[in-house]
């Protein structure tokens, strides 16, 4: 999978600009909001639910996230009218099947869409496959969309293999900006959870869904302690206590 391949090897050197809650949560709705995630990461996700919670008490918002598959957007609509145990999500959705990370980490996260708290937030699933488009879709790879997702994986890459990599990602990210848009009204907040590397700098699902809309966006990764991202993005590091342990004493 493209996907586990991209998010397991090295980041690229530190080019981010920082961002605050604040900043992140200080638009006016409607606004769209796209977060980067290390995938599975405790410290991102949890960062990512206070960023849905200021959101929330201001205005409704629509969740998206890339760890469900589309496939199973109906049953996890589903799990919102009858309050499930958050135990029971993996195996109803199919976890596993299409996002090799543990979901011990997007409890927090999945809490606020699939509560008895009435009103606040809808959670629907984006996920997509990670192929290339049909041979009858033409697919606009954005400029330089190739050469960033190289330094992403921190290593050379044939050109080859960079243009196939680049077609690839750029198709899934379209479907699931598409998938985003569609679900939301186009009131309160849209705001995205995906893979960090959509998102680290310009040219991911924050591009595809600024081609699509001119709601105001703002789009930044949640990255803990030692992780970087590419020339041009936005990064909230907020305080925790994991981010001062050692890399291999931090919750997974």
């Amino acid at each position: 999978m493209l996907i586990l391949a991209l998010t397991a090897l090295a980041p690229a050197a530190d080019g981010c600009a920082p961002v605050s809650l604040a900043e992140l949560t200080e638009a006016q709705a409607p606004a769209i909001v796209v977060l980067g995630e290390t995938p599975g990461e405790a410290d991102d996700l949890r960062r990512a639910a206070k960023v849905v919670r200021a959101l929330r008490d201001r205005a409704r918002v629509t969740l998206a996230v890339e760890a469900v598959h589309a496939e199973q957007a109906a049953t996890l609509k589903s799990l919102e009218a009858v309050t499930p145990n958050l135990d029971v999500v993996p195996d109803r959705v199919g976890w596993q099947q299409h996002w090799p990370w543990p979901y011990a980490g997007y409890r927090p996260l999945f809490a606020l869409g699939l509560s008895d708290v009435p009103g606040g937030v809808d959670l629907i699933a984006i996920g997509a496959d990670p192929a290339p488009p049909p041979g009858t879709v033409i697919t606009t790879v954005p400029a330089g969309y190739g050469d960033r997702l190289a330094t992403l994986a921190g290593s050379s890459m044939p050109s080859f293999m960079r243009d196939r990599l680049a077609r690839t990602r750029t198709w899934s990210d379209q479907v699931m900006a598409e998938r985003a848009l569609n679900a939301w009204n186009g009131e309160g907040y849209l705001v995205v959870v995906a893979d960090r590397t959509r998102v680290a700098g310009a040219g991911g699902i924050d591009w595809q869904l600024a081609q699509r809309t001119e709601t105001p966006i703002i789009a930044a990764t949640l990255d803990w302690a030692d992780a970087d991202c590419v020339d041009g993005g936005l990064q909230w590091k907020s305080p925790t206590l994991s981010a001062s342990l050692p890399a291999f004493l931090r919750p997974k």
